[in-house]
């Protein structure tokens, strides 16, 4: 499942440039780091999205404070350092 939260919706891949191209940020683990990342991606401004993998992601996203499959978050090339520096305490 892909939530994708970019204002801007490209009408073809023609007007895709490198600025505009997604970018993979992180992967996260952990539910209460993911809601924190959410959190300052957010308030920053910084759209993202977020790709669950496994075959129950859809399904069965939390159990015990753990994601159930790993979430993959991408931004756009021209926020990727900004984000970055954002989420590092975070992640790290």
């Amino acid at each position: 499942m892909i939530y994708i939260f970019f204002d801007k919706k490209p009408k073809n891949n023609n007007e895709l440039n490198n600025e505009d191209e997604i970018v993979f940020l992180t992967t996260v683990y952990d539910e209460i780091k993911f809601i924190m990342v959410k959190g300052i991606l957010g308030e920053n401004k910084i759209p993202y999205t977020v790709k669950y993998r496994g075959s129950c992601a859809a399904y069965m996203r939390i159990e015990f404070g753990k994601i159930a499959s790993p979430a993959d978050i991408f931004v756009r090339r021209s926020d990727f350092d900004k984000a970055e520096n954002l989420i590092g305490v975070v992640i790290n």
